[in-house]
């Protein structure tokens, strides 16, 4: 058997090195290559899913070098070889172009590292398309580039418009309204006045006679016309306290609003003992102490005795009449509670309860002009709170209200 010879020709010894280069070409390179290919390629479909716009962009002629999916959609990119990519300004707004330069130069001291701004820019439909910038640098090799990724921000910003607008329409017609409530207020200023002095003089008169025809012809009338002449005077008096009704609760609503700490508890114990001193009636009563409440101290005063004053009045012929004034802490406020065991009154007529002179109970029963609850209603609306009741005929009425909204 031959010995294969221990020496090789250069033929042989170069034919050798060339098939063992490309062996391990195929066996190291080509891997390496496909698996860096894969993740290229991975990058790629990634960049392209985002809804941004991701662009790449020469520094010196701001070109765009590279966009993904997302910036073809938004900016409206045609890419084919006869149609080379825009600059970032032709595709942002021309306005823009400044402002990114002196960026880039480093002329805007207070934009050193990355760049944002908002550019506004009409698409091919004619819609304002509205686009949040942001721009970095970033190096590639040995030479820089800037990346510039667009999110698109119309949908906010054009419901921000909207609800400007909306504001706007709004405040114009609260001003509209303003204007209005301002002239009716106007007109209720006059009609008050005229009702305070105009409408007092003709009663004053009517009284005065009616006196005087009582004082000189007394003697001389009948019993049916003295009966007829204090009627007379009856109405006069009732028509005198309409109108003082009517000023009150005008009075209610304008003047000087002041806010200020009260002891209502004190308060309500003085209105009390008025009540007892100008009434024949004995009556009991409970006024939970130190309750405290914040408000005008002169519209609060009117509340209460309003409200005691009614409780009082339809108690005063039941035996064993009690008042309570109390309060309770509900959905995070104070509630105050006036309570009496008096006559009470039908559930099916609150709705005419603060109504201005729908009365419940008939003069005859009961004096007064049907503006007090109107009043006290007012009262408690001015202070931001608000005013109910329950009650249940023969046994009593109970009265809420907060002085402020909660």
């Amino acid at each position: 058997m031959k010995k294969r010879s221990d020496s090789l020709t250069n033929q042989e010894l170069r034919a050798g090195v060339l098939g063992f280069g490309q062996k391990s070409m195929r066996k190291n390179y080509y891997p390496e290559l496909r698996l860096r290919n894969e993740e290229l390629e991975q990058y790629r479909a990634l960049l392209d899913q985002a809804r941004d716009a991701i662009c790449l962009v020469d520094i010196e002629s701001l070109r765009l070098i590279d966009v993904n999916d997302g910036a073809i959609r938004l900016f409206q990119l045609e890419i084919n070889k006869d149609n080379p990519l825009p600059t970032l300004p032709q595709v942002v707004g021309k306005k823009s172009e400044t402002t990114i330069r002196d960026w880039m130069s480093g002329k805007d001291e207070t934009k050193q590292g990355s760049l944002e701004l908002e550019v506004e820019r009409t698409d091919s439909t004619g819609k304002q398309v509205f686009l949040l910038l942001s721009l970095s640098r970033a190096t590639f090799g040995d030479k820089e580039h800037v990346v510039c990724v667009g999110h698109d921000i119309s949908a906010r910003r054009h419901a921000e418009r909207a609800l400007q607008k909306s504001h706007a329409e709004l405040e114009q017609r609260v001003l509209e309204r303003t204007s209005e409530l301002v002239a009716v207020n106007k007109e209720l200023e006059t009609f008050a006045y005229t009702v305070s002095h105009d409408l007092r003089a003709p009663l004053r008169v009517i009284n005065g006679f009616s006196e005087i025809l009582m004082m000189e012809c007394g003697k001389k009338l009948s019993k049916d016309e003295m009966v007829y002449l204090q009627h007379i005077q009856k109405s006069s008096h009732e028509m005198n306290g309409l109108i003082d009704g009517i000023m009150t609760l005008s009075h209610s609503t304008k003047g000087e609003f002041s806010q200020e700490s009260i002891d209502i508890s004190l308060m309500a114990n003085a209105i009390i003992e008025t009540l007892k001193t100008t009434n024949t009636e004995k009556i009991n009563y409970k006024i939970r102490p130190e309750m405290q409440a914040k408000g005008d101290k002169r519209l609060i005063k009117n509340l209460l005795e309003n409200l005691l004053g009614n409780a009082w009045k339809y108690s005063k012929t039941k035996e064993n009449a009690l008042i309570e004034f109390f309060s309770e802490k509900q959905n995070n406020g104070i509630v105050f509670i006036i309570k009496d065991n008096g006559v009470g009154f039908d559930m099916s007529k609150a709705d005419r309860l603060f109504q201005p002179f729908k009365r419940l109970h008939t003069s005859s029963e009961f004096e007064g002009a049907g503006i007090g609850l109107a009043t006290v209603q007012r009262i408690v609306q001015r202070h931001g709170g608000r005013i109910w009741a329950e009650a249940e005929v023969g046994l009593g009425a109970t009265f809420y209200f907060t002085l402020t909204a909660s």
